[in-house]
């Protein structure tokens, strides 16, 4: 039986998705389920790319999380929710989070998401209602990133 050419080869199809950023496994899967092809194509595709480490969901996980946190400042539960949109497991996220979030680092990130938004948000005068919003919407904006509200209060009282 002659080889398929490259766009019906469902291991070539999941290495060109591949090419263009890492994928988790379930997104690799939605993607091919997408291009037709069987859930046994789609399995053997797969194995052959975990044999060769080409998906691992761990290492995803770390270097979603990285990259992430080079670009904006958020906190585990933005990222947890990510993740977990993107089909790993609880444990691994919870693995690869607590790796991420060493002591301070997120006390670190709430402080410089709130200096960022504070540069433009800041109240121009020093009126007491005017500053009490400010400080609610502070908390606002750091819990929609996904901050603890330890984390929050800590980071506020400081403003």
């Amino acid at each position: 039986m002659p080889p398929l050419p490259k766009r019906t080869n469902p291991y070539y199809v999941a290495q060109d998705i591949l090419s263009r950023r890492d994928h988790s496994e379930f997104e690799l899967r939605t993607k091919m389920r997408r291009k037709k092809f069987s859930p046994a194509e789609i399995d053997d595709a797969v194995a052959k790319l975990k044999k060769l480490n080409l998906i691992n969901d761990q290492n995803f996980a770390s270097m979603f999380i990285e990259n992430t946190l080079l670009f904006k400042s958020v906190g585990p539960k933005y990222l947890a929710h990510k993740l977990k949109q993107k089909g790993l497991m609880s444990s691994l996220i919870e693995a690869a989070l607590a790796a991420a979030f060493t002591p301070g680092r997120e006390v670190k990130l709430a402080s410089q998401a709130a200096t960022a938004w504070g540069r433009t948000h800041h109240p121009k005068n020093t009126d007491r209602n005017e500053s009490k919003k400010y400080q609610q919407r502070l908390i606002r904006l750091l819990a929609a990133r996904g901050f603890s509200f330890s984390v929050i209060q800590s980071v506020t009282n400081k403003q």
